[in-house]
């Protein structure tokens, strides 16, 4: 998604790609013991009711597929085959290109900013996860409900992510590029939220306490306006972080989340002895995001870097010269006989190189 996007709408349209498919995990949880009970009805036993259930989700990936082969493209000035020759790589030095190749581990493993936002994602995505996977249990064990209401309760939390993780990429653009922080902005907000997302999570985890149905659906609902913001924001912050190698750094951050699930998982619920409470659980949750949130305020973008956040942001136009400031033409973007971006143009934001002028950030977009 972020090569398909420029720098200045990349947080707001990771946000609102992946918010939807957060929603699709919360309407699993409300849908498929629907479908259960239709089978059951049918008289077709659990067993083999779950099994058939899980072909709803099947067939709509199957429609999706085609639906993403042909309606979407590889960046915003058009598909690599038109704007590349098929191969960006055919345009950069032979010896950059081993260089290149090199990079990614040593570079992105030895990052700190990337490990910040991988406990970061951890802390929004793997609590997340986690709140989807155990709260029908805690509002079945804790406050008797069916575990129809319980999972159309989940399904309240999950649908926030359709605003809020959208909410939170916009924000981080917004800061972006709008006030004098800049891409360092982005990582401000995020501490913010993740803040915040501890507040609502400490309250929430006072459900039991209080011993009111309505106070924790309202605190889940809030809590989950955080969290997924949160979500949106990390991907507003990431590809910024080693934009030449944005691939491995999201796929590493992304990976966090999932960890992060599984260690709540059976850290909180399998490994402790006699299995701590819900509440309890929440608590460390709640310790667990406050570091996060401090970890993120760690993260710091070098001049260049910020310099080259510029350049990204501004989406290279198809039919003419690209305008940096008032009165300050830059040359003419390449085309090819079709109309799109030169290769060697495309080469330029997928690996960082140009062959006239050296690495990017000498070449003045």
């Amino acid at each position: 998604t972020t090569l398909m996007f420029s720098g200045k709408t990349v947080g707001a349209a990771n946000a609102l790609a992946a918010g939807w498919g957060n929603f699709g995990a919360g309407c699993s949880n409300a849908i498929l013991p629907l479908v259960v009970l239709l089978l059951n009805s049918w008289g077709v036993e659990d067993a083999q009711a779950w099994r058939g259930a899980l072909a709803v989700p099947a067939v709509l990936l199957l429609i999706c597929c085609p639906l993403y082969w042909f309606a979407t493209r590889d960046t915003p000035n058009g598909n690599f085959a038109h704007c590349c020759g098929g191969n960006a790589k055919h345009h950069i030095p032979a010896s950059h290109q081993s260089n290149h190749n090199t990079v990614p581990w040593t570079r992105a493993l030895t990052d700190y900013r990337v490990w910040a936002l991988v406990v970061a994602y951890a802390g929004c995505f793997g609590v997340e996860l986690t709140v989807v996977r155990f709260t029908v249990g805690f509002y079945q064990d804790d406050f008797g409900t069916s575990v129809e209401t319980a999972g159309f309760i989940v399904l309240s939390f999950s649908f926030m992510t359709l605003i809020a993780r959208p909410f939170g990429g916009v924000m981080g653009d917004i800061v972006s590029h709008f006030t004098k922080f800049g891409i360092q902005g982005r990582t401000y907000t995020l501490f913010a939220f993740m803040m915040m997302e501890a507040i609502t999570i400490g309250l929430y985890s006072l459900s039991k306490t209080i011993d009111s149905l309505v106070y924790s659906v309202i605190f889940l609902v809030v809590f989950s306006v955080f969290v997924q913001a949160c979500e949106g924001l990390t991907f507003a912050v990431t590809p910024f972080v080693q934009p030449e190698l944005t691939g491995l750094v999201a796929g590493l951050v992304g990976a966090g989340g999932n960890v992060g699930a599984v260690l709540f998982a059976f850290g909180l619920y399998t490994f402790v002895p006699g299995k701590i409470s819900y509440t309890t659980s929440w608590y460390v949750i709640t310790g667990f995001v406050l570091v996060a949130s401090l970890l993120v305020l760690t993260i710091r973008f070098s001049e260049e870097e910020k310099a080259t956040a510029q350049r990204l942001a501004q989406t290279v136009p198809l039919d003419g010269a690209n305008k940096t400031g008032e009165g300050q033409e830059q040359p003419p973007i390449g085309k090819d006989n079709e109309g799109y971006v030169s290769n060697q143009d495309v080469a330029v934001v997928l690996t960082g190189y140009n062959v006239q002028t050296g690495p990017y950030h000498s070449y003045n977009f």
